[in-house]
């Protein structure tokens, strides 16, 4: 029994009759929180959006938690009890324990965009300047590839540079192939340098007519007939094919 009487006598224990009263405990309610009825007044809750045209949602005095907070989202005049009170879009309705009261917005704060802020001095304002200004960090030619949507601004242009830096080497030749029975056997002829892109001008050995053709195709120096030419390209006919590379 004394063991009982000891364990009751513990200060760390909380009786029923202590909680939700004076010099007592707060009791917890079924979310675990503290109920806002127990919370000072000065404690605000926000409730969300008040239409203050249509008392939506409804207030009145008498009704809601000591702190309850909401903001006019539409503009309007309600008597909630204690008179008509005008309510502004901004305004805040807050509930003192008996009465809804008003507390009017900060207008010094209302209508107001970043031409009335003052920059600061590490998060500075979008300027078209300084976009043009911007030092290109991290810029790296080395990669020629295709810009793609996915690149970052600055990867995009440096694949640009790459391409044009590959434009600088390049080299242009001419090359005369008077065909041989061989040539149109195996269907091809072969340049002394791998094109970037290339054209064709024949002069047919029966005659002086000459034509710019595209009938062939090219695989690294390689450059097929195909199509009309590869059916009606005679031994001893010229081949002009000018070509970059």
């Amino acid at each position: 029994m004394s063991k009982i009487t000891s364990r009751w006598a513990d200060s760390t224990i909380v009786k029923t009759a202590q909680i939700d009263q004076p010099n007592g405990v707060a009791g917890l309610d079924g979310s675990g929180k503290i109920p806002t009825s127990l919370l000072p007044t000065s404690s605000m809750e926000y409730k969300g959006a008040w239409n203050a045209n249509t008392n939506s949602p409804s207030l009145a005095d008498g009704t809601g938690n000591a702190g309850d907070t909401y903001r006019v989202s539409v503009a309007g005049s309600q008597n909630l009890g204690s008179g008509s009170i005008s309510f502004a879009i901004g305004d805040l309705v807050i509930y003192s324990g008996s009465v809804w009261q008003k507390t009017p917005a900060d207008s010094s704060f209302l209508d107001k965009d970043t031409d009335d802020l003052p920059e600061g001095v590490t998060n500075l304002y979008f300027t078209e300047n300084r976009v043009l200004n911007t030092i290109l960090d991290g810029f790296t030619d080395a990669d020629d590839s295709a810009v793609t949507d996915t690149d970052s601004v600055i990867d995009g242009i440096g694949k640009l540079q790459g391409q044009i830096n590959s434009l600088t080497s390049v080299s242009f030749a001419e090359e005369v192939f008077t065909l041989s029975g061989g040539d149109i056997t195996n269907g091809y002829v072969t340049l002394a340098n791998t094109p970037i892109v290339a054209s064709m001008v024949v002069f047919p050995d029966d005659g002086p007519v000459q034509r710019i053709t595209s009938d062939y195709t090219v695989a690294g120096a390689v450059v097929t007939f195909a199509g009309d030419l590869a059916t009606t390209l005679a031994a001893s006919d010229v081949l002009i094919i000018k070509y970059a590379y």
